[in-house]
């Protein structure tokens, strides 16, 4: 009865945002192309809903991850999960309408005078702004490499046999390369792969295969699973959308294709990572990290109730550079798996009430999913803003380009402390400042060429 409960619950959450996210970055607008949402529907209903009921079904102790979990303790918890989620889909639906809605009433006019294609110089912009991710992310990839050491995970685990997650656990904490580099790789091949979407359907082969080994390759180096299934389901999502499909019958082909290749590509990274899994073995796996793993943070948190106000700390920006403060994640992993040694580990998969319960305590889980929600919305339209005004002067592309890249970068399956004090915004603005840097100097010196071909020519 109370599985079926969470069940309804989430279902009518789903119809609702569906329905009141319309006219924002995050509707699924078959035809306006706007499919920033799925991200979001799969976030909500694919991981939080899915492991709220199937914990809801079975004992916590049937799986991975809930060591401390008590079968009392998860209708509770389940019925927090979706007050949550409710009360984040209202303030970033409210936000988000107030912040757009200028700009929705100027693409409704676009669409109806015929002026909502991408065009021939906005293509440009975009097959610039994707060569220069791609040198942005490389040189920082191979400035990790040389400067510390740091090695492809994938790769080496393929060449050399050694295990995955030693390869993983190595770069962390032998090698020590700064989180940033990480954080910024991931931003170059996220916002990357949206763009290969976007060139793709428009035929130039050469560039589209470039784009594809560079976001390969950024998004295999850490060895995460999650990045490289992410960067298949963007590239699809981004080409329908920018290619303007109808519901046909080779749309519903490419997406059962994709379906395999992306099934394929994790049961490949689980058997390079364990060293060989059987189907049987690997559907476990599936159920244990998609299923409800994603989830065990916060039923493990409000088992273990974890609190510690330094943990405010680590969503102050630059904290850091000056004071040595715990981390949240590191520490509930830690004590829900009885690991003693930080390096041996790494951090618990939760949401953001979680991390709200062990500095604020109930008061601020009630009023996070609010936090959350605003600063949400404001961090979309920056990015927007951003693509906008200074690499795609169309704002039918940027909307979908803001949205289909920040949705599924920052997650909700993460922290408390991104969120709380614009911390993710202000490390996108910083990560974004070198990209339109470069940007500018590429464009200057595609402007030379041209002058001189120009010159030659006369």
């Amino acid at each position: 009865m109370e599985a079926l409960l969470v069940a309804l619950l989430f279902i009518f959450l789903f119809l609702f945002s569906l329905f009141y996210l319309r006219n924002t970055p995050l509707e699924v607008s078959f035809r306006r192309g706007g499919f920033a949402g799925l991200f979001l529907f799969r976030e909500i209903l694919g991981l939080i809903g899915t492991a709220a009921v199937i914990l809801n079904i079975y004992s916590p102790e049937d799986f991975h991850g809930f060591r401390n979990t008590s079968e009392q303790s998860v209708f509770p918890i389940s019925l927090i999960l979706i007050y949550a989620l409710f009360v984040f889909v209202i303030f970033v639906g409210a936000a988000l309408k107030l912040l757009f809605r200028g700009v929705y009433a100027r693409q409704y006019a676009s669409q109806l005078s015929g002026g909502a294609e991408l065009g021939e110089s906005g293509y440009q912009s975009l097959v610039k702004l994707g060569l220069v991710l791609a040198l942005a992310g490389l040189l920082v990839n191979f400035a990790g490499v040389l400067l510390y050491g740091a090695r492809h995970a994938f790769l080496t685990a393929l060449i050399s046999g050694e295990s995955l997650l030693s390869v993983r656990l190595s770069n962390i904490y032998v090698a020590n390369m700064p989180t940033v580099f990480n954080s910024f790789m991931s931003f170059c091949a996220t916002l990357l792969v949206v763009i290969l979407g976007a060139v793709s359907y428009r035929k130039h082969r050469m560039v589209a295969w470039f784009f594809a080994i560079v976001v390969l390759y950024l998004s295999t180096f850490g060895g995460g699973k999650a990045p490289l299934v992410n960067s298949v389901i963007i590239y699809f999502v981004s080409y329908a959308s920018f290619a303007g499909w109808k519901v046909k019958l080779k749309t519903v082909g490419t997406f059962l294709v994709s379906v395999c290749v992306v099934f394929g590509l994790v049961y490949f990274a689980v058997w390079v990572q364990l060293g060989g899994v059987t189907i049987g073995e690997f559907s476990w796996y599936i159920v244990n990290r998609l299923g409800v793993g994603q989830m065990a943070g916060v039923y493990e948190q409000f088992n273990l109730k974890i609190q510690n106000v330094n943990y405010i700390w680590h969503a102050v920006p630059f904290a850091g550079f000056f004071i040595d403060y715990p981390i949240f994640q590191k520490d509930l992993m830690m004590a829900s798996e009885y690991v003693l040694d930080a390096s041996a580990t790494g951090l618990k998969n939760s949401l953001f009430i979680s991390e709200a319960y062990a500095f604020g305590g109930f008061l601020l889980v009630a009023l996070s999913p609010a936090i959350v929600g605003i600063s949400y919305a404001l961090s979309i339209f920056v990015v927007y803003y951003l693509i906008s005004r200074l690499f795609v002067c169309n704002e039918v592309a940027a909307l979908k380009i803001s949205g289909l890249f920040f949705v599924p970068y920052l997650t909700l399956t993460g922290g408390f402390s991104e969120w709380l004090f614009m911390k993710a915004l202000i490390m996108l603005l910083i990560f974004i400042a070198p990209i339109y840097l470069l940007f500018r100097f590429v464009g200057g010196l595609l402007n030379i060429r041209f002058y001189y071909a120009k010159r030659v020519m006369l």
